[in-house]
Parts: structure tokens; sequence; C-alpha cells
């Protein structure tokens, strides 16, 4: 008997010790991967009395979110309607397409988790790009405040946790970006080389 109850104390520690582990952001699968360069990278430019709408960089509220790298944002404290943003300089996997690429709704869950939780958003546009795409979105880096006090840079967080590629064009963070594309791409996880394991992808 008292075997059985040991045994059952174990099962349910080890029950325990897997739980907390999961990711808490929405992700199915474990997002332990090394983050060395979005660790690294700061916010450098000032945005606390700056409008991203009017100058380019600016504390937002998420409106909506569906997709992994295109999201509706409001300016803070704004009354008027929300904007629609894309996310600048990568291309994760698209949930909207019949059927659902692989990884799409993971990445999706990813973003939504992190910007629902997030204390603090700031938008920022790049000084060398366009600032609308053909689709009228605004392009943007997202970063995003977690309670810590640091902005993260979102995009390139989606690269690091093989979520999506670089696609070039970034006249601000080109070699970190490019740096994180290149060393990802050899980990082999998620777009890289694994099977999605969502019943809802076409995989």
């Amino acid at each position: 008997m008292m075997k059985k109850i040991i045994a059952i104390l174990i099962l349910f520690t080890f029950v325990g010790i897997i739980s907390a582990c999961e990711p808490q952001d929405g992700s199915r699968v474990s997002r332990f991967l090394h983050t060395n360069q979005t660790d690294a990278l700061r916010l450098e430019e000032d945005f606390e009395t700056s409008s991203f709408l009017e100058d380019g960089i600016g504390l937002v509220e998420l409106a909506s979110c569906n997709y992994g790298h295109s999201t509706n944002f409001r300016e803070v404290g704004s009354v008027g309607d929300s904007f629609t943003t894309r996310y600048f300089g990568i291309r994760a996997p698209r949930n909207h397409t019949t059927p659902p690429e692989p990884w799409s709704w993971d990445v999706a869950d990813y973003v939504c988790g992190l910007l629902s939780n997030a204390e603090r958003i700031v938008l920022q546009a790049d000084p060398e790009s366009n600032r609308r795409d053909t689709h009228q979105r605004y392009l943007v880096y997202v970063w995003y405040d977690n309670g810590s006090g640091i902005f993260r840079n979102l995009n390139l967080e989606l690269i690091e946790q093989a979520y999506a590629a670089y696609t070039g064009g970034s006249s601000l963070y080109n070699e970190i970006f490019l740096t994180a594309w290149f060393d990802t791409q050899a980990t082999n996880r998620r777009i890289w080389g694994e099977d999605d394991p969502d019943p809802r992808t076409g995989e």
C-alpha cells in the first residue's frame, strides 16, 4: 500500500513539473529556444511624447489579434478607430489561407498571448521604408514590455523562435536580424524542419 502511495505522489510531482514547464504565452510547443539577439537588443529611441501615426514611434494598445505577423492597434488614449499593422521585415505562416499554413496557428497563439499580457507596447516605423504596404497596413517593428521594464522586439523574437523568416530591408536592425535568421535555421525547429502537430493546419 505504501509503495502505491509513493508511486502516486511521484506521478503527481512529475505532472506538476511538466505543467510548470509549459509555455505561458498560448503556444503549445515549448518556447525554450535561445533568444540571445532579442535579449540583447534595446529600444533606444524616445517614444514617451511621440505618436506612432504622426512621428513613426509611439505607445499603442492592442485592439485585436488573430495572426502571426499582422495585428490591429490603437494609439494610447485614442478614441478613434484602430489601424492594421504588418510586422516589418518578417514573414510568418498564415492561418487565413485554405488550408492554414503549418505553424500558423501556433505563431498566432504565441503573438497574441504575448501582446495580450504586455504592460506596454510600442510601434516603430523603419525610417527608410514605406510607412504602409500595398494593403495599406502600417509596416512596424513591435516592441513589448512584459512587466520587466525592458522592451523586447517581437519581430526579432519571432525569427529566433523559428516562427518567421527574415525578408530583408531593415535599415535599423539588418545585421542582428540576419544573424538571428541564420542561427535559427540551423536549429531545424518549427518552420525550419519540424512537423506542425496542430490538426487545423495543412500539414
